[in-house]
Parts: structure tokens; C-alpha cells; sequence
């Protein structure tokens, strides 16, 4: 039994069309980890995942999962800043309460 081979993800891997090539093009670098600690983070990349499908470099199966989790991560940013938001203004309110 041959030992399994680690699954990698190639991206930009479909034939070119320029005369006198090797007939693929050659694969991109790795993506580099961007932060996606703001909503507009998620946003961005959520628009990049799009742009990569558009263009046929990523699966639409792969790219659909992709925004969904983005999609999940957007919203639970989201909520965390409002929950943070809300405890900052009850706290302040509090002291104008305590204050009076």
C-alpha cells in the first residue's frame, strides 16, 4: 500500500493559451492569511473567493463553502462588536444611574 500523499490545492492551473507554451500555466504562490478580524475583512475576501470563480481558478463547489464560512464569520463579528457596543452604553448608564 503506497503512503497517502498530502492533498494540495492548485489554483490557476487551467491550459494557456499562448502559442509556444507548455500548455498549463504555472501555479500561483500560496495565499498568504489575511486577518479577518473586521466585517470588512470577511467582505473583502469574500469578493476575492468571487473573482477566483469567476475566473475558473477555484471550484464553485470549494468557492460556495468558502463564503458560507465567511458568511458565518462576518456575522459572528458582527454580533461580538454590537454585544461589546451594548455592555460599553449599559455600564455607562450605570454610572449616570449610580450618579444621580
Amino acid at each position: 500500500m503506497q503512503p497517502k500523499t498530502p492533498v494540495t490545492t492548485q489554483r490557476n492551473t487551467a491550459p494557456s493559451k499562448k502559442k509556444g507554451s507548455t500548455g498549463t500555466k504555472p501555479p500561483l504562490p500560496p495565499a498568504r492569511r489575511k486577518a479577518l478580524s473586521k466585517t470588512e475583512h470577511c467582505r473583502a475576501e469574500l469578493a476575492a473567493v468571487y473573482r477566483e470563480a469567476r475566473a475558473g481558478n477555484l471550484d464553485v463547489a470549494k468557492a460556495s463553502r468558502l463564503a458560507n464560512m465567511l458568511s458565518i464569520l462576518s456575522r459572528m463579528i458582527e454580533t461580538s462588536d454590537l454585544e461589546a457596543r451594548m455592555e460599553a452604553l449599559e455600564a455607562l448608564l450605570r454610572i449616570k444611574a449610580g450618579g444621580l
